[in-house]
């Protein structure tokens, strides 16, 4: 049941984040638009998805039954409940807070160390908003707040 279940969420995110990314503004400039680099996630996505669904059905097809795979572990649940709720903070708080506090919560998910949650979620958050508005010059969502 657990690769159903993985299966439906990468085609429901990456539809919602293919939606979402159409109601981006367009660039001013000639630069790349805000919604380029996600959509280029969501094809990944839906390429991981189609991996997936072939996988299960060839495995149906060898046992003659369909087996859908051990239940997700509770590590895995979080991880996908803090994308979801990453991806909902994305808009309201920004992408400074929402990357902060996503990578803070996976950080401590899988090494539990608060100090190093910490350390990684700010230098991370600090060169990923660096790279993607002066590297590749992506607006990303300011909400509340803006590191730059």
């Amino acid at each position: 049941m657990g690769n159903i279940a993985l299966f439906l969420f990468c085609l429901l995110a990456g539809g919602f984040v293919f939606w979402e990314t159409g109601t981006y503004p367009p660039p001013a400039d000639a630069s790349m638009d805000a919604g380029f680099y996600p959509r280029v996630l969501v094809c990944v996505l839906f390429l991981l998805a189609t991996i997936l669904a072939v996988t299960l059905i060839r495995k149906r097809k060898r046992s003659g039954r369909f087996s859908p795979g051990s239940p997700p572990s509770s590590a895995s649940l979080a991880l996908v409940g803090c994308m979801v709720l990453y991806c909902l903070l994305l808009t309201v708080a920004g992408y400074a807070v929402a990357t902060i506090l996503f990578v803070f919560a996976v950080t401590l998910l899988f090494r539990g160390s608060i100090k190093e949650g910490a350390a990684v979620s700010l230098s991370a958050t600090v060169f990923l908003e660096a790279l993607f508005r002066y590297g590749f010059q992506v607006p990303l969502p300011p909400g509340m707040m803006n590191l730059f």
